[in-house]
């Protein structure tokens, strides 16, 4: 069983989820699946593209993406089984064609988990209305989800009530809570970029609003998760949902492992690309931190003042985020309908 270096952090990988390269998860507890980055020509090729090869392209995608969740799950069992649920997790997305209407997310996600047939998958939702509703449906069926994308608090309050309300729904119809997984990821790198292009280049908040924003959701995580209403879901075996970090790094220096160390926040997850994985996985001075609160409330006010209006923001990247994903799994499904016909998707347990 893979073992963090904290005993409330976890480290997940971010993977390419049709990569065929062997997953270092010996370092991991847990695997986040994502379409690979897409190129800036990513709409070029589609209008060449015969529609009947891009149907089955679609059909190839999901079937390496499902191989490899089944290949990952299976590796991760004994973590998953030996923390109760709390790690060994494995993560996919939920296609563009379902992400904007809640019902074809749930739509999909009932036809698609099963047939990796492993309890410790976690479907992803981006952070929009629709994944909000998806997400509250989602765990209502007893399945495990995740809300992706999220940069403020607004969003992160619709996320821990959307898991929330649907526990409480659940023991209302005398359905266990134990064994559903939540989380709430926030891409702090694409809200560290973005912040840093409003403020003035010599700001000494450059580099800092988007761990400060990232910790704050941590902070009401930690409230959301400990009043009355909440303990009454725990005494049912419910999980709090988890705050997790993405995309933490933006080339690998020294500011970038800056960014893991001020995030390795008590209950978090953090997931990692391979060699930053690799590297936490052994340094032994990566302890757990806490968030200052009157630091945070510094920041973001400084931030505001310095013209970065964080709920606008916030709203932009959702929705940049959307259409980045969108054409991250455009760009992944023409590159497999551009292969020869005689070259067919290689499978990737045997990668795993």
């Amino acid at each position: 069983m893979a073992s963090s270096p904290t005993p409330q952090v976890s480290l997940w990988l971010a993977a390419d989820a049709i990569s065929p390269q062997r997953l270092p998860l010996r370092f991991a507890d847990g695997v986040r699946f994502s379409p690979p980055a897409a190129a800036d020509d990513a709409e070029r090729h589609r209008a060449g593209l015969d529609p009947e090869r891009l149907r089955a392209a679609r059909r190839a995608y999901l079937q390496l993406v499902l191989s490899n969740v089944r290949a990952a799950a299976r590796r991760l069992r004994l973590t998953y089984e030996g923390s109760s649920g709390q790690d060994g997790l494995v993560e996919l997305g939920c296609t563009p064609e379902a992400a904007s209407d809640p019902a074809a997310a749930v739509a999909e996600a009932v036809s698609v988990l099963p047939r990796v047939g492993a309890r410790n998958v976690v479907y992803r939702v981006p952070a929009t209305d629709a994944g909000v509703a998806a997400l509250h449906e989602l765990t209502y069926r007893g399945m495990s989800a995740a809300l992706d994308g999220v940069f403020g608090r607004d969003r992160y309050e619709q996320a821990a009530e959307a898991y929330i309300s649907a526990l409480e729904r659940r023991l209302v119809a005398r359905r266990p809570l134990a064994g559903i997984a939540s989380l709430a990821w926030i891409p702090v790198a694409m809200l560290d970029e973005h912040v840093d292009g409003v403020l003035a280049t010599d700001s000494p908040l450059c580099g800092a609003v988007a761990v400060a924003t990232a910790q704050q959701l941590h902070l009401l995580a930690s409230v959301r998760f400990a009043g009355r209403r909440w303990r009454r879901l725990a005494a049912h075996g419910a999980q709090p949902q988890r705050v997790a970090f993405s995309a933490l790094t933006r080339g690998g220096d020294e500011r970038d492992m800056s960014c893991v160390e001020r995030l390795t926040l008590p209950a978090t997850v953090l997931a990692l690309e391979r060699s930053v994985l690799a590297a936490c996985a052994t340094r032994a001075d990566l302890v757990e931190v806490e968030a200052d609160e009157t630091e945070i409330s510094w920041v973001l006010a400084e931030a505001a003042a310095a013209g970065a209006r964080l709920p606008a923001i916030a709203d932009a990247l959702e929705r940049a985020t959307e259409q980045q994903a969108a054409r991250a799994y455009a760009r992944a499904v023409e590159a497999i309908a551009e292969r020869p016909r005689t070259h067919p998707p290689r499978r990737a347990e045997a990668s795993c």
